[in-house]
């Protein structure tokens, strides 16, 4: 499986939405983060080719990414990684 590479404008744009997260955002990361929900590790505003995924969750059996179109949309989306 091909790795999908990701750039440095990208890397610096997801650590800049970590930083900028919404009320919103902070609420979710308070219920996913340190493996609270089911044991699985989750990382946010994660970067995954030209994507960056608001919140990314990478098992051995499945990978999930949830991204946010608009500011408006969440859209819960399998990767392949």
């Amino acid at each position: 499986m091909k790795r999908r590479r990701t750039t440095p404008k990208i890397l610096h744009r997801a650590k800049e939405l970590r930083q900028l997260q919404t009320p919103e955002e902070a609420r979710l990361w308070e219920r996913l983060r340190n493996r609270q929900l089911a044991g699985i590790k989750f990382r946010r505003q994660h970067a995954l080719g030209n994507l960056i995924l608001m919140v990314f969750s990478k098992s051995p059996d499945k990978s999930a990414g949830l991204e946010r179109e608009c500011h408006e949309h969440l859209h819960l989306r399998q990767v392949q990684v």
